[in-house]
């Protein structure tokens, strides 16, 4: 699973390399750093070793009791997709869109990722009151 790891990291290098000088998940997760910053960032972050290990476990007893073949690349959307659903308890989850976090993934672990322009209604030809184009 360091694969998994190694995918949603790879603009985090230093997080990546702790994984490597930890023994146990409990050390991991002691060791986990807050990060401070970018809204959206930091609720991705509180959420992401958690969301990982979900997502491992999920998929690991699919392997031993569905015989399903595990994917990379599915259960990084699945990490993906969970860290935004997790992020719905958080109210300004409103200001950016769930495609804000799919396909600038490293942007949002950067804090690069701001407010979604079509989650505020700023972009020309968007029912401000509706969201719909």
């Amino acid at each position: 699973m360091l694969n998994l790891w190694s995918i949603l990291l790879r603009s985090d290098q230093q997080t990546l390399l702790t994984l490597y000088a930890v023994d146990t998940v409990e050390d991991w997760l002691k060791a986990w750093p807050a990060k401070t910053g970018n809204e959206l960032m930091v609720h991705v972050w509180r959420f992401l070793p958690y969301v990982v290990l979900w997502t491992i476990w999920k998929n690991m007893n699919r392997k031993v009791f569905d015989e399903v073949e595990v994917q990379i690349t599915k259960m990084e959307r699945e990490v993906k997709a969970l860290a935004w659903y997790w992020c719905g308890i958080w109210a300004g989850r409103k200001k950016y869109r769930f495609r804000d976090l799919s396909t600038n993934w490293d942007g949002v672990l950067t804090g690069m990722v701001m407010r979604s322009q079509v989650a505020t209604g700023t972009v020309v030809g968007l029912l401000p009151a509706t969201g719909i184009g």
